[in-house]
């Protein structure tokens, strides 16, 4: 199924390229460092590469993400973390929009081999003032296919909810929330929740610092794993917009 995730994120960004042929795009770049402190399965320090890329305009808004998490633990053995994602929102400015979503990863630290989820959905603007100021609720439905070690699956039609919310407290503070979660169809007790809370402090025009709190809670584990785990990440970013 790695086939419909890759056509998924192809239909992404061929339609933001299509819609843009006839107006100017607007491109937002991010790349940024940080470093974790994790309690839960693993209690570490690690360092945590990231990027995003967002293509936008009236009629669409695109958004990609990257993860990679280099992990250092139990006298030097290594652990490696790789989560990516993709949204698609046409016309985002309305107060209701269609919206397609992807995902893609794998953990070492949660032992899952690969998590793939895609699907489509709707979206509504509770609040928005600028792209820096909403609030915005987005429900979806899919396909999950998650291995753990020991060819472990879960293979289902998934549900679940994306909630974003931005604010601007001054010209340098923003503060950022994210609430994502998915459930399973076949399997009551396979859900879980992701939750992002992140206040960002600009130094420069395009520089800021960031510190973030993240928690994650996966109802059904192989053993051994922690159904509830916390990250405290404090880093910086760079921004460029065209």
């Amino acid at each position: 199924m790695k086939k419909s995730i890759t056509i998924l994120f192809f239909v992404l960004l061929s339609s933001a390229y299509s819609f843009g042929q006839n107006d100017s795009l607007k491109i937002r770049t991010e790349i940024g460092v940080r470093g974790r402190l994790q309690t839960g399965n693993l209690n570490q320090f690690a360092i945590n590469p990231n990027a995003k890329l967002g293509i936008s305009k009236d009629k669409f808004n695109t958004e990609f993400q990257a993860d990679y998490q280099y992990l250092n633990i139990n006298d030097f053995v290594v652990k490696s973390d790789f989560w990516s994602s993709g949204i698609y929102q046409h016309r985002p400015n309305r107060r209701m929009y269609p919206m397609a979503i992807a995902r893609y990863g794998f953990s070492k630290s949660y032992r899952i081999n690969q998590s793939i989820l895609s699907g489509i959905g709707a979206g509504v603007n509770i609040r928005k003032k600028s792209p820096t100021d909403l609030i915005q609720l987005n429900a979806f439905t899919g396909y999950m296919n998650i291995e753990f070690e020991n060819d472990i699956k879960h293979i289902s039609i998934v549900g679940g909810l994306l909630i974003k919310m931005m604010h601007s407290i001054s010209k340098r503070i923003h503060v950022l929330w994210d609430l994502n979660s998915y459930h399973s169809s076949t399997d009551n007790q396979f859900w879980g929740l992701y939750n992002l809370v992140m206040i960002q402090y600009k130094i420069h025009k395009n520089i800021a610092l960031n510190l973030s709190y993240n928690s994650t809670h996966n109802n059904k584990t192989i053993v051994g794993m922690k159904k509830t785990n916390t990250l405290m990440l404090f880093g910086f970013n760079y921004q460029y917009k065209q």
